[in-house]
């Protein structure tokens, strides 16, 4: 898939999106990134959350802090997948909460770009 910021803002053009785009997509990626780190919390290991658990309770307080506290125990990799799944998650979800609202035609619209991937 490609960037995940195009890919918002595209299916913002194609629904018409009236309001700040900018501010939307912000808030989507914010919503992406929120959610891929959350599943890959839930996969490690109790040891591994505890671990965790006790590193961000005694040092961290900025948020560069604790990225580099999680990035301690999740892999690049094992985020980008969570990434991708989260984003695929979140996008379904708020196409399906709008798809009442949509036309046929920017449905097909719709359509067309995501057989595009």
């Amino acid at each position: 898939m490609d960037d995940p910021r195009e890919v918002i803002l595209r299916v913002l053009e194609i629904i018409d999106y009236q309001d700040d785009k900018e501010k939307f997509t912000q808030d989507f990626l914010n919503a992406i990134h929120k959610k891929a780190i959350s599943n890959c919390v839930g996969a490690l290991s109790e040891e591994q959350k505890n671990s965790l658990e006790t590193q961000l309770t005694g040092v961290v307080r900025s948020p560069e802090e604790v990225g580099r506290v999680l990035f301690q125990f999740i892999t690049e990799d094992d985020y980008k997948v969570g990434a991708q799944k989260a984003a695929e998650e979140i996008m379904r979800g708020y196409l399906e909460a709008i798809s009442s609202t949509l036309s046929e035609n920017q449905t097909n619209k719709l359509k067309k770009y995501f057989n595009s991937f």
